[in-house]
């Protein structure tokens, strides 16, 4: 089913056509009273599982427990990639002084106190991101994350070593208006390691590796549960500069292992444990142009290739989408050689049963 995306943004033409073809090509998908969804480019029969109503567990119940599980996994990956993007940006402004608008080009060298422990830059970073799904044929959820992410990091010469602190909150309605569904929240607070190699002026490495701890809790049909997740990334990162025009990108692979512990449904009951392990490989170009007056406007597209371990089973696919193609717009203004304030918004393009839009307020502060 081709969802319907009112995305009132001007894209690039090749944008554009690169979106359309792949939407064209996408598999048609079944969906089966039970919620799952059934690729039927991985499998030929839509066999959907057979379900047994009890007195603890109806078909409706169990559509909400499996967009639970949709919710908990797309959370997930958006807080990891919420991340990525922070540090990565960070690094960026650094590499080139040009970077910041011909008004605002510093050269910053290596740290103002080389003896000293004190952290050459701190930045912040809230999101606000939004979750619902496209096909609502047994139901519907909608998800809101509340994202704020806090980084110190220090320069030793061309290398950048640093952390993060993350806090998302997320409030869920699942199947609001129907019989077994769910109110509920999750919160998560996660650690995140990060170092980056600058190579020269247009290429650096970077990498980083977290963990996250999640408690969600429901009121409804599904339990509560709590998930321990570790991510693991490397990117190489490019930035080129032509007078006031920029351009950049980065190539990488994402790992994420996640376990977690569901609560039995009723007292007495088993305590359910799942393991999931997801390779994501991605790749991300963006343009823009600085003004003068240290005001940057960009423009880019994400692509993503997610390889889940869950992604045949039974046919029934990981709806983070095989291949998504992420669109977004954004602004940085540089208020002066030490303090920047920037806001992003980005949307998906092409996952046929998850619309995923997220807004970004950013702040960096140099001490150097």
């Amino acid at each position: 089913m081709i969802s319907r995306k009112h995305i009132h943004l001007s894209l690039p033409l090749w944008i554009v056509g690169l979106a359309t073809s792949n939407i064209a090509n996408a598999a048609p998908f079944f969906t089966c009273p039970s919620g799952d969804i059934i690729d039927l480019a991985v499998t030929t029969s839509a066999s959907c599982p057979t379900i047994t109503p009890t007195a603890t567990s109806t078909p409706t119940s169990s559509h909400a427990e499996n967009e639970q599980r949709i919710v908990s996994d797309q959370q997930t990956r958006q807080v990891f990639r919420q991340i990525s993007s922070y540090i990565n940006s960070r690094i960026e402004r650094d590499i080139n002084p040009e970077f910041f608008g011909p008004s605002m080009a510093v050269t910053r060298g290596a740290s103002a106190d080389g003896n000293s422990l004190l952290p050459d830059s701190l930045w912040s970073a809230f999101s606000w991101s939004r979750l619902s799904n496209d096909v609502k044929a047994n139901g519907d959820f909608d998800a809101n994350i509340y994202q704020t992410t806090t980084g110190v990091d220090k320069k030793f010469g061309n290398f950048y070593i640093g952390t993060t602190l993350n806090y998302a909150g997320t409030s869920v309605d699942i199947n609001p208006n129907t019989v077994g569904g769910m109110v509920g929240s999750n919160h998560n607070v996660g650690l995140t390691p990060y170092a980056a190699y600058i190579i020269n002026k247009n290429f650096f490495v970077s990498a980083l590796t977290g963990y996250m701890y999640s408690n969600s809790s429901y009121r409804g049909a599904a339990p509560g549960s709590e998930m321990d997740a570790y991510q693991s990334e490397v990117d190489l990162n490019g930035l080129h500069v032509i007078d006031q025009w920029f351009m950049k990108g980065k190539a990488g692979a994402r790992y994420i292992h996640s376990h977690t512990k569901t609560d039995p449904v009723i007292a007495g009951g088993e305590i359910v444990r799942d393991n999931q392990d997801s390779w994501t490989y991605l790749a991300e170009v963006e343009g823009g142009y600085a003004f003068k007056n240290g005001l940057r406007a960009f423009t880019g597209v994400l692509y993503e290739y997610n390889d889940s371990s869950e992604q045949n089973l039974n046919g029934v696919i990981n709806v983070a989408g095989k291949s998504t193609f992420y669109y977004s717009a954004g602004a940085d203004y540089s208020v002066s050689n030490k303090l920047s304030l920037g806001a992003k918004v980005q949307t998906d393009l092409n996952n046929h049963y998850v619309d995923l839009t997220t807004v970004t307020l950013t702040a960096r502060l140099w001490f150097d």
